[in-house]
């Protein structure tokens, strides 16, 4: 199955998943800047915790899928990747004095352009399994 869609409609929705990945990252993550003991080691942990870290993994899940519906997949990993790493860069580089969070932002973006390989195959696999059903 291929999509044809207009490179206007690929604008729009390429510029709604940047915003919505860039979103994810402030929604889940961005504005967490505090490190916190963890009671069973005692020892400092963070500033993540968790539950955050699984409910931004579930949210950009949901966003892919419903992404590869709509848009090429190229397109789906391009604009998550950048918005993504533009979330986390506007958070962490203003406050930043290392220089350590362009290497943040670095690791980011390989994250994520390993898990949108990842799924894109997916994605791929799928509509040739329901190619093929039909």
């Amino acid at each position: 199955m291929t999509m044809t869609h207009s490179p206007r409609r690929t604008a729009a929705l390429g510029a709604l998943l940047v915003a919505v990945s860039a979103g994810t990252w402030w929604a889940w993550l961005g504005w967490d800047h505090e490190y916190y003991t963890d009671p069973a080691t005692g020892q400092a942990a963070g500033p993540y915790r968790p539950w955050q870290v699984i409910g931004c993994i579930l949210t950009l899940l949901a966003v892919a899928a419903i992404a590869h519906a709509l848009m090429h997949t190229v397109a789906v990993g391009v604009a998550m990747t950048v918005g993504f790493a533009a979330g986390f860069a506007s958070s962490s580089v203003p406050g930043d004095e290392t220089g350590l969070a362009l290497v943040g932002v670095f690791l980011v973006v390989i994250g994520m352009s390993f898990a949108s390989v990842v799924l894109a195959l997916v994605a791929v696999g799928v509509r040739l399994a329901v190619g093929r059903a039909h």
